[in-house]
């Protein structure tokens, strides 16, 4: 797990919107992105490997420019455009290992592009089932009622993901890239 300065915080609790303990128990918090977290995003993408970046940004990337961390950070108000923090709860301190967002389309307001970074470390553990499922949950509370995606054809994975929260309306790839529109579900109630 990356444990550097960039990646650590502890945050009071009640920042924090809900709690896992992962499949390997690993004890996960995520909390809304801060305006500060920018440093925080920079040094995780330095800690996701080349086929992380390609399948998150479906392009090559070696770093986040200005415009990147603008997007990331600078747009997000967390009604149309919502940003989550993933970190690994730790006694000393948190560890930032993965975020997650969603974009209100403009176009078609109930419709919203998601996407998922988790690192690499982190993955396969159920991180990034977590937080797809608090970021649709939070996107039905904003009368976001589909999520879009642009992914790479082969990227299963993240197919899976997105479909994890509702019902396909759509699944075509086009130009080297497959389109996903998911119905949001609301989730299943807890006893």
């Amino acid at each position: 797990m990356p444990d550097d300065d960039d990646h650590v915080r502890r945050p009071p609790a009640d920042e924090y919107l809900a709690w896992a303990t992962l499949g390997d128990g690993l004890r996960v918090a995520a909390r809304f992105q801060h305006p500060d977290d920018a440093g925080a995003l920079v040094a995780g993408f330095d800690h996701l490997s080349e086929s992380s970046l390609v399948r998150r940004f479906l392009t090559s990337k070696d770093h986040l420019t200005t415009a990147d961390l603008d997007q990331l950070v600078g747009s997000v108000d967390q009604v149309d455009h919502v940003a989550l923090m993933l970190f690994w709860r730790r006694r000393e301190h948190d560890v930032l290992i993965g975020e997650g967002r969603f974009i209100r389309l403009p176009s078609a307001p109930q419709d919203a592009e998601v996407a998922v970074t988790i690192a690499d470390e982190a993955q396969g553990m159920g991180a990034a089932r977590f937080l797809t499922r608090l970021l649709a949950d939070l996107a039905l509370e904003r009368g976001v009622v589909r999520f879009v995606a642009d992914l790479l054809p082969y990227n299963e994975a993240a197919r899976r993901l997105v479909c994890s929260v509702g019902e396909v309306e759509e699944d075509y790839i086009e130009d080297a890239t497959r389109h996903l529109a998911v119905r949001i579900l609301p989730s299943a109630p807890t006893a």
